[in-house]
């Protein structure tokens, strides 16, 4: 078992000290290590080797995840939050967990520069950042062996696109089971599900090799929440079909915090005293052209259902930013009246559990799936929108596009006025009234 333990070591260590070009297998990737992002070093190691997987797998379990570091004393890794501000072109001398970077030359210090195709983790950050957005990262976080029993491995995106055959627990992209190691099954999934037995965010639409004995016990499950079916008292125009308008919040519905009333700045944005906004930098709320009060009632959304798909989180749980967005801002009269049919009609939800039209925690590129399934929601009250009538409104390019394959109309706002200090990248002002239109299909703004 020493003999054991020392090899465990050397691999971790090999991997904490290594370039993360030069790492090609699982032995050695930086986000393999104790993090959410890819498998764990040991996986493959108990595949070589049957005589001693029992003890690498109890060893595996006992990596964390890296919010667990902030509490281990005999840890040097501090944990910090993605950032992106720097944009895509990122900057000189970028700290720990800041992005976009290049090259381990694009980071201060002994820092280096983690590679990502997707949302893989960074060790010692936290957060989703953005996609293909690689972020510097301190080698001091990769490799802490701390006691956490009853850990997960992490997915393990590292086999790519098309995978490969006899792919290990959490290892992925599978087609069918038998893409798997013996015992083992291929879970689907549509975005971002989680995986039995697994921990972490993976790719978008990429299935994973999992243990059957990890699911749940139907038995044992929650009864799913009930949602009352509605006897619709609304008075639509005969032959009309229901429509339904679909915005972001951050740099959408809101405009920069700070950025009312200044002359040539934004001077059509309101702030909301009182009310914080958490997003970006922070500040007071501070709401665009079309996130005014009222605003919504001289567009077309006006006879339209109304939905939120966010990648933020609305200042968190019971927020006056929620509050107020939901009573305030997302009026419209077909939605007042299903409102008053079901107060759940202006709830929030999170994308792993859409159960009802204002969702957050969807991360970006991925939101037309959030649109889907809150149409599924709405199918529930009785009430069925067609995808040409979907109506899809956002300030980053990224969310757009996607919206085409389904059939869906996207467009993307704010584009006269874009956060130079984001290299672009999100709206400044927000969106402006004049920009919710109807107009079929998907536009962007370059």
């Amino acid at each position: 078992m020493a003999l054991l333990l020392l090899l465990v070591q050397i691999i971790i260590m090999g991997c904490a000290h290594g370039e993360h070009q030069a790492c090609t297998t699982n032995e050695c990737m930086p986000g393999a290590s104790t993090f959410d992002a890819t498998s764990s070093p040991l996986q493959s190691q108990a595949k070589a080797k049957p005589g001693v997987a029992r003890e690498l797998v109890l060893l595996q379990r006992t990596y964390v995840r890296s919010t667990d570091l902030q509490t281990a004393n005999h840890s040097s890794c501090q944990v910090k939050t993605l950032d992106t501000r720097w944009g895509p072109r990122g900057h000189p001398n970028m700290a720990q967990c800041q992005g976009d970077c290049d090259s381990d030359a694009d980071c201060a210090g002994d820092l280096k520069c983690f590679q990502r195709d997707q949302y893989e983790a960074v060790p010692g950050c936290t957060g989703y950042g953005l996609p293909d957005f690689d972020f510097c990262y301190d080698p001091q976080c990769a490799g802490d062996l701390l006691p956490a029993p009853g850990g997960l491995p992490a997915l393990d995106s590292s086999p790519g696109r098309y995978g490969r055959v006899d792919m290990a627990q959490c290892q992925g992209d599978c087609d069918s089971d038998s893409d798997c190691a013996s015992g083992l099954r291929c879970f689907q999934r549509q975005s971002l599900e989680s995986v039995p037995g697994c921990q972490g965010v993976g790719v978008v639409e990429f299935d994973y090799c999992y243990d059957p004995q990890d699911e749940e016990p139907s038995t044992t499950l929650p009864p799913a929440p009930t949602v009352p079916v509605l006897t619709s008292t609304l008075t639509p125009t005969p032959g009309a079909e229901k429509c339904f308008c679909v915005f972001d919040i951050d740099r959408t519905l809101t405009g920069r915090q700070g950025s009312a009333g200044r002359s040539g700045y934004c001077p059509g944005n309101v702030e909301v005293p009182g009310v914080a906004d958490e997003a970006y930098s922070g500040g007071v709320l501070t709401l665009s052209t079309m996130g005014i009060p009222g605003a919504l009632a001289q567009t077309f959304c006006d006879a339209c259902f109304l939905g939120v798909v966010s990648a933020g989180f609305a200042s968190g749980e019971n927020s006056a930013e929620r509050a107020f967005l939901a009573s305030k801002v997302l009026v419209s009269k077909a939605h007042d009246a299903l409102v008053r049919q079901t107060s759940q009609a202006s709830a929030w939800s999170y994308y792993k559990n859409v159960v009802s039209p204002f969702v957050l925690g969807q991360p970006d590129r991925t939101k037309h799936y959030a649109v889907e399934r809150i149409l599924g929601w709405y199918s529930n009250q009785g009430i069925t929108i067609p995808p040409a009538k979907v109506h899809f409104f956002g300030d980053r390019t990224e969310n757009i596009v996607a919206f085409q394959s389904r059939g869906f109309n996207a467009r993307e706002i704010s584009c006269g006025s874009r956060d130079t200090s984001m290299n672009g990248m999100v709206g400044l002002c927000g969106g402006r009234v004049e920009e919710i239109v109807d107009t079929p299909g998907v536009a962007t703004c370059w």
